[in-house]
C-alpha cells in the first residue's frame, strides 16, 4: 500500500492541493445521487436543463444590450460554440454552467435597476451574484462585466459615482474571499488553476 501511495503521486508537486467551495453546485451532485444514483443519462439531463436555463437568461439580456438581429447572433453564436462540449460531456463540469447563470441573472438584474429604475435589482443582483460565487469561484469573471457595464452602459452621474454603485458586488467578493481563504480552500501547486491575487501574471 505504500509503495502504491508513493507511485500514485510521484508526478504531483509536493504541497499539491485542491479544495474547491461549491456548495450550490454540490447540492446539485448531492441531488443527481438521491434520486437517480444510476442514471448517468439524467444526471446529464440535469445538466441540460441548467443549460436552457442559462440560454433563455443569454436571450433576455442580449435583447436587452444588443439590437434585434445582434442578439440573436449573439446567442446562436454562444449556444453553438463547440466551448460547451466539455461543459456538458462532463457532469463534474456543471458548476460552471451553475455559476454562469446566477451570474447572467446579476447582470440582468443589474442592468434593469441601472437603466429601468427597477429598484429590486440593487438587492437581487448581488444576491445572485453571491450565488454564483457559491457555486463556482468562476463566477468571479462576472466582476469584469459589471465594471464594464459601469464604464459604457450605466451612464448616470459621473464615472466614479457609477463604481461606487459596485460597491455591493466588492463587499460580496471580500466576504467569500474571507470565508475561503479562512476555511483553507483552494488550489496550491497545481502550475494550471492560479489565483488573481496570489498570482496575477496567470
Amino acid at each position: 500500500r505504500e509503495r502504491m501511495e508513493r507511485l500514485g503521486t510521484w508526478w504531483a508537486a509536493p504541497d499539491f492541493r485542491v479544495a474547491f467551495w461549491r456548495p450550490l453546485s454540490a447540492a446539485t451532485h448531492a441531488i443527481d445521487l438521491a434520486l437517480w444514483p444510476g442514471s448517468a443519462a439524467l444526471m446529464h439531463a440535469h445538466t441540460l436543463l441548467w443549460l436552457a436555463v442559462l440560454l433563455a437568461l443569454l436571450a433576455a439580456l442580449f435583447r436587452r444590450l444588443l439590437p434585434p438581429r445582434a442578439a440573436i447572433l449573439a446567442l446562436a453564436l454562444y449556444a453553438w460554440d463547440d466551448a460547451r462540449g466539455g461543459l456538458l460531456s462532463w457532469v463534474a463540469n456543471r458548476h460552471a454552467l451553475i455559476a454562469a447563470v446566477f451570474c447572467v441573472g446579476a447582470l440582468f438584474a443589474h442592468d434593469r435597476w441601472k437603466r429601468d429604475g427597477w429598484c429590486h435589482g440593487a438587492w437581487l443582483g448581488p444576491l445572485l451574484f453571491a450565488a454564483g460565487l457559491l457555486s463556482s469561484e468562476m463566477a468571479l469573471a462576472a466582476t469584469g462585466l459589471l465594471f464594464g457595464h459601469a464604464l459604457w452602459i450605466d451612464r448616470e452621474g459621473p464615472l466614479a459615482r457609477r463604481l461606487v454603485r459596485l460597491a455591493p458586488y466588492l463587499l460580496v467578493v471580500i466576504a467569500w474571499q474571507a470565508i475561503y481563504s479562512a476555511k483553507g480552500y483552494g488550489v496550491v501547486g497545481s502550475g494550471v488553476y492560479v489565483h488573481p491575487l496570489h498570482d496575477p501574471r496567470g
